[in-house]
């Protein structure tokens, strides 16, 4: 099982450091003014997302839809949607489905730095000029990434855990019906919930079939893609908020020794006493 190709080293790496870079400059240029403000780099690529899915459909639509794999079911669809809600919505449940948006961002970043061939395979960024539908998904998960990158470099997230991980149930508990309900009516791996695209869990999916038969496999084998689903949920939220704790913690100590350096600059130097002469 590789985590890592070549191809992914020489394109995501570079993909990072563009991010990183472009987030530093952001939030030393508008890191600090009102929301609104810092909203419009996030808003501008969810509608790049958009774009790019409009543009996939379309293709896959004048093609007859040979191939249902291109329906957006998977997990990484929920990018197409809640995204563009988080960049304009104003109402009611505004927070919580910002939410719910950091927190599946956070589960693409992470994925995308540990297994980034789970996300996409290498032939798809060898071939990522030859056909759109390569270039949609190289692209399409960049963009996403970013998204979270931006969600941190200019503060677009108040944690809250009680509502974070509310938001975290319910909306993730809604994607997996779906998308579980899809997958076995249109015979589609959707969020690997008809088949498994990581060796070693197909191969116990295939041996569990074998020996107690496919339709029980099959429903042992989506319960457990469910709660799988839910466990990477909270570990990936769960280090988020470690990473923030940690960054928080830096920042105040860097304000501390700049602090103190200044106070110590600005400190008169005493003079030493004339000695008297008697």
């Amino acid at each position: 099982m590789e985590l890592w190709t070549k191809s992914h080293i020489k394109t995501l790496l570079p993909t990072i450091a563009v991010m990183i870079i472009l987030a530093i400059v952001l939030k030393l240029t508008i890191g600090k003014k009102e929301e609104k403000i810092r909203m419009i780099p996030f808003q501008i690529v969810a509608v790049m997302l958009v774009v790019l899915e409009v543009i996939k459909q379309a293709l896959a639509i004048a093609d007859g839809y040979t191939d249902l794999y291109k329906l957006p079911f998977h997990f990484c669809s929920l990018f197409i949607f809640f995204p563009i809600i988080t960049a304009f919505y104003k109402g009611k449940f505004k927070d919580n489905i910002r939410s719910f948006t950091t927190t599946t961002l956070a589960m693409l970043t992470i994925l995308m730095l540990v297994y980034p061939q789970l996300i996409y395979p290498e032939w798809q960024i060898i071939e990522c000029f030859d056909h759109f539908f390569n270039f949609h998904t190289v692209a399409f998960h960049a963009l996403a990434m970013f998204e979270f990158v931006l969600i941190i470099s200019l503060n677009l997230h108040k944690p809250n855990a009680k509502r974070d991980i509310k938001a975290l149930l319910i909306g993730l508990g809604i994607f997996c019906f779906v998308s579980c309900s899809m997958a076995y009516i249109l015979k589609t791996n959707f969020n690997n919930f008809y088949t498994c695209n990581v060796p070693p869990l197909e191969a116990i999916r295939l041996a569990v079939a074998e020996s107690a038969g496919l339709t029980v496999a099959q429903i042992i084998y989506a319960l457990c893609v469910v709660v799988m689903d839910f466990v990477f949920a909270f570990i990936a939220y769960g280090l988020y908020r470690l990473g923030l704790f940690v960054a928080c913690k830096i920042k105040n100590a860097c304000t501390k020794n700049k602090a103190n350096e200044e106070v110590k600059t600005n400190v008169p130097e005493q003079k030493p006493e004339e000695t008297q002469t008697k």
